[in-house]
């Protein structure tokens, strides 16, 4: 997530070609599908997406949804 976009996707799974699954925030949070090279590509005023490998899950996916949707958004640490 960068701390100026507000951008963030928690992805549970992904095929071969690249299509992910998970929850995605650009403007709202919404469960979807997103291609990640088009992630990857993203550059919104000189800030690129990156992996954050040390974030650990306390929530599913569906609990993480619900928590965007009464807070107006992720809020993650």
């Amino acid at each position: 997530m960068s701390p100026h976009t507000y951008c963030l996707w928690l992805l549970s799974e992904c095929d071969n070609e690249g299509m992910a699954f998970g929850l995605c925030q650009i403007h709202c949070a919404e469960i979807g599908s997103v291609w990640l090279p088009e992630v990857a590509d993203l550059d919104i005023q000189g800030v690129t997406v990156i992996e954050d490998t040390r974030f650990l899950a306390k929530h599913t996916l569906s609990e993480y949804a619900a928590l965007a949707r009464r807070n107006g958004g992720l809020l993650l640490p």
